[in-house]
C-alpha cells in the first residue's frame, strides 16, 4: 500500500465516521422529537375527561376539535382563514 493510498483509506475512514457521529446526532433528535410528540398527544388525549359511548379518546378529541373548528363563535382560527 502507497502512501498515497494510505491518506486515501484515512479520508475514507474520517469521512465515514463524521456520517456515523451526524446519523446519531440525528437519530438523538429525533428521539427528543418523538417524546415530546408523545407527550403532548398524551395531554391532548387526556384533556377528553369522558370519551363519546363507541369511540376511543382519540376519535372523541378528534370530533370535538372539529365541531369546535364549525362552530359560528368567531375565534382565532376563523380570523386567520378569513
Amino acid at each position: 500500500m502507497t502512501l498515497s493510498d494510505e491518506a486515501k483509506l484515512r479520508q475514507e475512514l474520517s469521512t465515514t465516521w463524521r456520517l456515523y457521529e451526524l446519523e446519531r446526532e440525528h437519530n438523538a433528535k429525533l428521539k427528543q422529537q418523538l417524546a415530546t410528540r408523545q407527550t403532548l398527544y398524551h395531554e391532548l388525549l387526556m384533556a377528553v375527561e369522558s370519551k363519546w359511548p363507541g369511540e376511543t379518546r382519540h376519535q372523541t378529541a378528534l370530533r370535538y376539535i372539529r365541531q369546535a373548528e364549525r362552530s359560528t363563535t368567531t375565534g382565532p382560527a376563523q380570523e386567520f382563514n378569513n
